[in-house]
């Protein structure tokens, strides 16, 4: 689950280079070998073929045989060379253009499997797995991996839901190592919420809500309520500014785990920014097809400012998409004059408290307008109770306004994100998430709300 860059033979391949034979010009002069494509400085998604010293992520080929050396000290997994990688894992590759610089594997979770479903989803520390097409290492059959600890790599999709890509059966283990996002944190008890589980533990200095996290320690299950006694928590936040400078390429592979109302901003794999701009090509689909749990890979070049991905291409891969019906509706979209903290990881409006991320982005309003007198609209997805925001976009106050979020009964009256209904349009919705537009009056009251069908 912790990165790691391995450590690979310092061979002078020649696997990549072309036989002696070049072939000729018209004039009988050696015909010049074709000059390759360049690789992107930053290539990450699934290893999906390996010959030698060759390894294919992302539909590119990359010689790896001269990949440097960093490991990470923190790292509890015996080091790695490169023919323990295996198809099927989560890898980050760096180039120099040409050739491989380093190799960084990273994995979701090690964890106990509590229980296998009838289409062979693991559930593992309350998180449901998703195991068609993944590879297996260590057993023949999902059926083997019943009450063992299992090393997962693959994309989250949100905080109940991953996808596997490799699962390997880990007989040497009984520490669970999880990653995800910071929810429900109380300093003062030391404990936060990282998907499904409780984590108590000495809390690393200026851990926030909505951090990404990656934690290890005993996992305690007690009648499926899940907890974490941590003896290591670290803050892991997903960026390439260490691995790239601004504009540089890369290519990115991953799972939509949301997708603004406008279509001009994603997040994959519950961690990643991107931005999708007017130029931005798609290839075997079209814009039309982004949608939560469809995979992509995203083409494009880092943006060190927004800590996002610009895209320039974008391709669909039908194949490894998540059925909508394994994914829980859980977005939501509000607008209003929000408040954002001085710590700049939290936003209230209307009594309500909601996370910032380090990857929330701000689309033509600048953090510190967030005073209480700017008018937005904010969009994102709920986990755990609590909202996280993804994108704050500025707009203008108008009569109409658009909601989409749980109806709740306060008080007696219908009310959606502290706009409380004034007549009855909302009444036949308690309880209920709906998108609905309604008109805006005074002090917060909100009138003849329409729900959207579609």
């Amino acid at each position: 689950m912790k990165r790691s860059i391995f450590i690979l033979p310092l061979i002078a391949g020649l696997s990549a280079c072309g036989g002696s034979d070049s072939g000729s010009d018209n004039g009988g002069n050696p015909t010049p070998p074709p000059t390759p494509t360049p690789l992107a400085k930053v290539i990450s998604g699934e290893l999906t073929a390996k010959n030698g010293n060759l390894l294919t992520i992302n539909q590119q080929t990359v010689d790896v045989s001269s990949a440097s050396v960093n490991p990470v000290p923190s790292r509890t997994q015996p080091q790695l060379n490169l023919a323990d990688l295996r198809v099927g894992m989560q890898l980050t590759v760096t180039t120099d253009g040409n050739i491989a610089d380093a190799i960084i594997f990273d994995s979701l979770m090690t964890a106990p499997v509590t229980s296998i479903d009838s289409d062979n989803n693991l559930m593992v520390a309350g998180m449901k797995v998703l195991t068609n097409n993944a590879k297996l290492e260590g057993v023949t059959s999902i059926s083997q991996l019943a009450d063992k600890f299992v090393e997962i790599s693959g994309y989250a999709v949100d905080g109940k839901t991953i996808q596997a890509t490799f699962i390997e059966l880990e007989d040497d283990t009984t520490q669970t190592e999880l990653e995800g996002v910071v929810t429900q944190l109380d300093t003062v008890n030391n404990t936060f919420m990282l998907n499904q589980v409780k984590v108590s533990g000495v809390l690393p200095q200026g851990i926030k809500l909505g951090d990404w996290v990656e934690v290890e320690g005993e996992l305690t299950d007690t009648n499926g309520v899940f907890s974490l006694s941590a003896t290591d928590i670290e803050i892991d936040n997903p960026s390439f500014d260490d691995l790239l400078d601004n504009d540089d390429d890369l290519e990115v592979e991953g799972i939509i785990s949301w997708i603004s109302p406008k279509m001009d901003h994603l997040v994959i794999n519950q961690n990643q920014s991107v931005a999708i701009l007017t130029n931005t090509q798609f290839d075997d689909g079209t814009k039309a097809d982004l949608k939560v749990g469809a995979n992509i890979e995203v083409e494009g070049t880092w943006d060190l400012g927004a800590a996002n991905i610009k895209a320039s291409k974008i391709e669909f891969d039908d194949n490894d998409s998540i059925p909508e019906s394994e994914i829980e509706n859980i977005e939501f979209e509000v607008p209003g004059k929000p408040v954002l903290s001085a710590a700049k990881n939290t936003i209230t409006m209307n009594g309500i408290t909601f996370l910032a991320t380090p990857y929330t982005e701000f689309d033509d309003v600048q953090s510190n307008q967030l005073n209480g007198q700017t008018w937005v609209e904010m969009s994102g997805y709920e986990q755990n109770g609590q909202h996280i925001v993804l994108e704050v976009e500025l707009s203008e106050q108008d009569s109409q306004i658009e909601i989409e979020g749980v109806v709740l009964n306060a008080n007696g009256t219908p009310s959606i994100f502290g706009y409380s209904a004034s007549d009855d349009s909302l009444n036949g919705y308690v309880g209920q998430r709906v998108e609905v537009e309604c008109t805006l009056g005074a002090n917060n009251e909100i009138s003849s709300c329409t729900k959207d069908n579609d």
